[in-house]
C-alpha cells in the first residue's frame, strides 16, 4: 500500500460540504456529538480540517518513517470551497481515507467515524436519485 499527503482542496471540499451542505443537519449533529466540532462555527471548520490534515500527515509519516517532506510543504490552510457535488465530496473522502489507512490511524475514533460517514453519505446520495425513488422495495 502507499500513502501521500492530499491537497488542502481535498480536505476543504469535505469539511465545507459537511458544514454548509443542504439537508446535512443530522451529520453536523453527529460531528458535534462524536468529534466535538460545531460546524456552524468557522473556527471549528478550520479545526476539523486541521485534524484531518494531521491524520493524513501521521499516516503518511508512519508509512514512510517520517520522510514525508518530499511530498509537499508540511502545512494546511483552510479555505471555503463551495459548489462541489456530493459525489465529488464522497470521492474526496474516499481518497483521504485511503491515504490515512496506514499505521495506527485506522484504529482511531476519528478514522472510524469518517469511514462510516462515507457509507452513510453514499447511501443518502443514492436514495435521492430518481432511479432509487422509483424502484420497488423487495
Amino acid at each position: 500500500m502507499s500513502s501521500f499527503l492530499v491537497e488542502d482542496l481535498t480536505i476543504n471540499k469535505i469539511v465545507c460540504k459537511l458544514a454548509y451542505g443542504r439537508n446535512l443537519e443530522w451529520i453536523r449533529g453527529r460531528i458535534k456529538e462524536r468529534l466535538g466540532f460545531d460546524l456552524t462555527k468557522t473556527d471549528d471548520c478550520e479545526k476539523l480540517g486541521a485534524l484531518m490534515w494531521r491524520m493524513n500527515l501521521k499516516a503518511t509519516g508512519q508509512r514512510y518513517q517520517g520522510n514525508i517532506e518530499d511530498f509537499r510543504d508540511l502545512n494546511y490552510s483552510f479555505k471555503l470551497e463551495v459548489n462541489n457535488t456530493m459525489i465529488s465530496v464522497i470521492k474526496a473522502l474516499q481518497s483521504w481515507l485511503y491515504q490515512c489507512a496506514e499505521g495506527d490511524v485506522p484504529d482511531s475514533l476519528e478514522y472510524k467515524f469518517f469511514d462510516k460517514l462515507s457509507g452513510q453519505l453514499a447511501l443518502t446520495t443514492l436514495a435521492d436519485t430518481p432511479e432509487w425513488k422509483s424502484a420497488k422495495w423487495a
